[in-house]
């Protein structure tokens, strides 16, 4: 039985499970105000009350904390993972910009300076640092002018490089760096009544700016609702409001090669977004945040609900970190942080005999089968019962003759990128058949088209192509004798009698033997086959008792299984004396 376990175990690759796709709520200290991310590091980063937070994506907890001199507002990164946190004071007005190294532990403030207001604040490729402020009205002040600074770091640590000043502009909101400019949301200096998105060239001298385009009421989105950035780097996304686009909410979108303004993206006249935000290197969607999260299909331009909206405070900020199998969002309300596990369209890329992996688009009635791909389940996880389940922590694989009723199969492993199943045995031979993957949260992949046949034989082999051998008293062996008997496991070996349902164990009484027969060849002679079938107790699985020849030669020898018209070829050790 402790052989038959271990053989159990090599087929099935059994790894630990987890549950499905999950939603967790971590409890902020205080009052929160933005959330940044860090793909590299998987890490979140929130602002709440006078900490900054750093909360490990991967384990859903706390990882460590910055206490800040002032209440955090704003968070950006650097390429390089350092962290800049704008900060504001309620008594005094008091902005502040610090810079943190999450790696070495350090926080520096760079930036202390009496200002009305502090915008947004963002890193360039090449690691500068700009941040947006206000210009303090009536001020003589030079250092109370300036409305987006530059700051650089070297030997002597993060100082002040450049900083500009703008004619009838009272504050640079939002900012987003990028090579050589920077884009910018600004209000207007007196009555806060006109913003303009403009983009600034701040390599050249004097200061160049385009504005691309104006709009009434400004303020109502250019502090909240920050850019964004498609993951090509070709659109930038700017969030309105729906009283400034006629009824429409959506996002104003530039592309960044020429500055000018595109076809506008717009949802529904209910929904603005607060937040806009991609998931990796995809471009096919993104998700918005506005109270509840939505998924937005660029293809369709069509929005669909992830969330229900949330109780107890207004939805503040969104990110997402993009894993293996899901993306994990990041949804920042007033009191907590609520991690949501989203999953992605699973794609199929090869369809293998579940022994020898080979890519044949054929498949016999009970084979084991793998499918490769993407995004096939959230987690890796085992089946632990018998009969089989179709479903394993939301992933399920269907099959489909023609337009009959779909068959969901048996399975016995999943992960992000494989699967392992069992291949109905009542589909009859000769049909055609469809497969998909039918993902958590009923994503579904493309179908792929599949033959069925009587058989395609296949052992469970050692990566040398030397089978998985037992002897009579059922111990693995590694070589065997003339005229032994030994056990050969395998797969494909098509239809028995009696039948057996599809994710159910094999009999022990009658024996479920192989429809059609079985040959097996050592060193080209004829080996007597005792039995073709299903192995009792397993699910799925064939086994061949096979007597060596008594005249066939010592050495490695090729082994040759051939039925229905198909062979395969391994190779296998003979010895003069008793096996080991």
């Amino acid at each position: 039985m402790k052989n038959q376990l271990f053989l159990l175990s090599f087929l099935l690759i059994t790894i630990a499970t987890a549950g499905k796709a999950q939603q967790t709520t971590i409890p902020m200290p205080g009052t929160t105000h933005g959330v940044a991310v860090n793909e590299k590091a998987n890490e979140f980063y929130v602002t709440s009350q006078d900490y900054l937070l750093v909360i490990d994506a991967a384990t859903r907890t706390f990882k460590t904390a910055f206490r800040l001199p002032y209440l955090g507002a704003g968070v950006c990164v650097s390429p390089t993972g350092i962290l800049a946190v704008t900060m504001y004071s309620p008594q005094t007005p008091v902005p502040a910009v610090s810079v943190i190294d999450p790696a070495a532990g350090t926080i520096e403030t760079v930036w202390d300076y009496a200002m009305w207001q502090i915008g947004g604040c963002s890193f360039s490729p090449d690691g500068t640092l700009y941040v947006g402020s206000s210009a303090s009205l009536g001020s003589k002040n030079p250092t109370d002018l300036q409305q987006l600074t530059a700051f650089t770091h070297d030997s002597k640590g993060w100082t002040v490089s450049k900083t500009w000043h703008f004619l009838d502009v009272g504050y640079v909101a939002n900012i987003l760096a990028l090579n050589n400019k920077v884009y910018a949301v600004t209000v207007s200096g007196q009555t806060n009544e006109i913003a303009s998105l403009m983009v600034i060239n701040v390599s050249q001298e004097p200061l160049t700016t385009k504005v691309i385009t104006t709009m009434p009421s400004g303020r109502a989105y250019g502090w909240r609702w920050p850019f964004s950035l498609s993951p090509d780097g070709r659109r930038l996304y700017v969030p309105v409001a729906s009283y400034i686009t006629g009824g429409k909410a959506g996002a104003l979108v530039v592309d960044t090669a020429s500055d000018e303004l595109v076809d506008p993206l717009f949802s529904t006249p209910d929904l603005t977004p607060f937040q806009i935000v991609f998931s990796g290197a995809d471009t096919s969607f993104s998700y918005w945040l506005n109270n509840a999260v939505w998924k937005y299909d660029f293809r369709t331009n069509t929005v669909s609900p992830l969330t229900q909206f949330f109780d107890g405070g207004q939805s503040i900020d969104l990110q997402v970190i993009r894993q293996p199998a899901f993306d994990l969002l990041a949804i920042l309300l007033q009191d907590r942080l609520v991690l949501q596990e989203v999953p992605r369209v699973p794609a199929i890329f090869a369809l293998t005999n579940g022994a020898s992996f080979s890519t044949d688009p054929v498949v016999s009635p009970g084979e084991w089968i793998s499918l490769f791909g993407r995004s096939l389940s959230f987690r890796t996880v085992t089946a632990d019962k018998v009969p089989l389940p179709t479903e394993l922590e939301g992933t399920k694989v269907w099959a489909q003759v023609g337009n009959n009723q779909p068959v969901a199969l048996p399975l016995v492993f999943v992960s992000v990128n494989q699967i392992n199943a069992q291949f109905p045995t009542e589909v009859p031979v000769g049909a055609s058949v469809k497969l998909w993957v039918e993902g958590p949260g009923n994503q579904k992949s493309d179908s792929i088209t599949v033959s069925v046949v009587a058989a395609t034989p296949a052992l469970f082999a050692w990566p040398d192509r030397s089978p998985i051998l037992a002897n009579v008293s059922g111990q693995l062996v590694f070589q065997v004798v003339p005229d032994g008997v030994f056990t050969l496991y395998a797969t494909g070996l098509g239809q028995v009698i009696p039948q057996v349902t599809s994710g159910r164990p094999a009999p022990f009484n009658p024996l479920a033997w192989a429809v059609n027969q079985v040959q097996v060849f050592v060193a080209g002679r004829p080996c007597e086959v005792l039995f073709s079938g299903l192995s009792p107790g397993w699910v799925g699985l064939y086994q061949l008792n096979i007597q060596i020849p008594a005249d066939v030669p010592t050495g490695k020898q090729g082994l040759v299984i051939s039925q229905a018209g198909s062979s395969v070829e391994y190779q296998i050790t003979i010895s003069g004396g008793l096996t080991q």
